[in-house]
Order: structure tokens, then sequence, then C-alpha cells
């Protein structure tokens, strides 16, 4: 769901922190994919592997046992809420078998 300047992410699992696919293989086998349908350039590789992934990563330690995880995202138009929360949203399905709704 996604409003005005803000973006709103609800992830919620039957798993708690199992990783379904490490952080490389994420990389390896997701990152083309996502960088060409969101048409961006191969240096944002660079950046989602030094802040996205990394971010990623600790959700599972944001999240409470059985319990669904809302972020929100704030920003300005053009700021990249949805490519962070389309890449969240890829790599919580990905790494961790989530099922998340954007």
């Amino acid at each position: 769901m996604l409003s005005g300047a803000g973006a709103a992410i609800q992830i919620e699992s039957v798993k708690h922190a199992e990783m379904t696919q490490t952080p490389n293989n994420f990389i390896k086998h997701e990152m083309p994919g996502f960088l060409s349908q969101h048409r961006l350039p191969a240096e944002f590789q660079q950046l989602a592997e030094r802040h996205y992934l990394p971010f990623a990563e600790r959700l599972p330690t944001e999240r409470q046992k059985d319990a669904p995880l809302l972020l929100g995202v704030n920003g300005a138009q053009g700021t990249g809420k949805s490519t962070l929360a389309d890449f969240l949203r890829l790599a919580a399905t990905s790494m961790f078998d989530w099922n998340v709704a954007v």
C-alpha cells in the first residue's frame, strides 16, 4: 500500500528467522532482475549491498515472533521509497520465505 510521501510495508510470516537464501545468493540471483525491473543503473547494486541488504538482514530481529512487522518509509517524491519497499519485499520473500504486502 503506497500513499502520499510514504510507503507502508506489512510483513507476515509463519517462520521467524530461518534464512532460505543467503545474502550472496540473493544478490547473485535476484539483483539483475530487480535492477532491470526498476531501470536502475548497475552502480545501484553497490548502494543496495552497502545499505539496503544489511537493513533487510536485520528484519527478523525487528519482528516479534508470530506477529506481523509493519514498516513505514517516509521521504520526498523521487527519493526511492518505492524502490526500497520493493527491495525489502523481494529480500524478505527470497531470503526468509515471508509473505509481504507493499
